[in-house]
């Protein structure tokens, strides 16, 4: 059963990952303009450490 338990909380890992990745590619969609680009960098460097602690 612990197996199965882990496996679950793996598969959720992936799935959020990929949300994450989604949603990250439309926020540097959306923030792909000049007036953005400070927004953006922040975003991205806060996206990227999310993603690490998530996915790493």
């Amino acid at each position: 059963n612990w197996e199965h338990y882990s496996g679950t909380i793996h598969k959720g890992r992936d799935y959020l990952c990929t949300r994450m990745f989604i949603i990250f590619n439309h926020i540097y969609i959306l923030t792909s303009t000049r007036s953005y680009a400070c927004t953006r960098l922040f975003i991205i460097f806060i996206t990227i450490h999310a993603i690490l602690y998530t996915c790493g």
